[in-house]
């Protein structure tokens, strides 16, 4: 067995280790890049071993693992795009808001002011549909809230406050039943 030794500041991998590696498809780029930190680490840690070359390699084949599959999941993602002037939502996203009770005549000013407003931003999305129903959703909140308050001070137009006791102001719910 190898004698114990302490990991130096210019320790660089043997050959045979970087053939092994390749064997396994890693790019020589990418181990020569493990090296500064795999160094900073062992040399903070001050430990000694017997064979630092097979450290390294498994070292590399982890951090290559999760390479691989930070790459898969960034594949799986669909592409970041920018708003275009033709973008419309999609069925799946119209049928839901239709079934929240929209009208076709409020989905499609709503789709205006959406792609003018993330036109001019210029932001880069994955999820437009997502944005454009939560975009949907306040502005019909919002609209039903003007709509229930207006309705609530049409009703109490007519009646004088003299009429009506302050508790019943104070308790009166009308406005969020529409």
């Amino acid at each position: 067995m190898p004698p114990l030794t302490a990991i130096t500041f210019d320790w660089r991998p043997g050959e045979p280790t970087y053939h092994h590696l390749a064997q396994l498809n890693i790019p020589r780029s990418f181990i020569e890049d493990q090296v500064p930190e795999f160094v900073l680490y062992w040399q903070e840690r001050g430990q000694q071993n017997h064979s630092w070359n097979a450290k390294f390699a498994k070292h590399v084949m982890h951090e290559w693992r999760l390479h691989e599959i930070n790459q898969a999941k960034q594949k799986a993602l669909k592409p970041l795009t920018a708003m275009t002037s033709d973008w419309r939502p999609s069925q799946k996203a119209t049928d839901f808001l239709l079934n929240m009770g929209m009208t076709v005549a409020f989905i499609d000013e709503c789709a205006k002011s959406f792609i003018l407003y993330w036109q001019e931003l210029g932001a880069l999305h994955n999820t437009w549909n997502t944005k454009f129903v939560g975009h949907c959703q306040y502005h019909f909140n919002q609209q039903n809230k003007s709509t229930a308050i207006a309705q609530h001070h049409a009703a109490t137009a007519n009646t004088s406050t003299r009429d009506r006791s302050l508790a019943s102001d104070l308790t009166d719910k009308s406005w969020a039943n529409q």
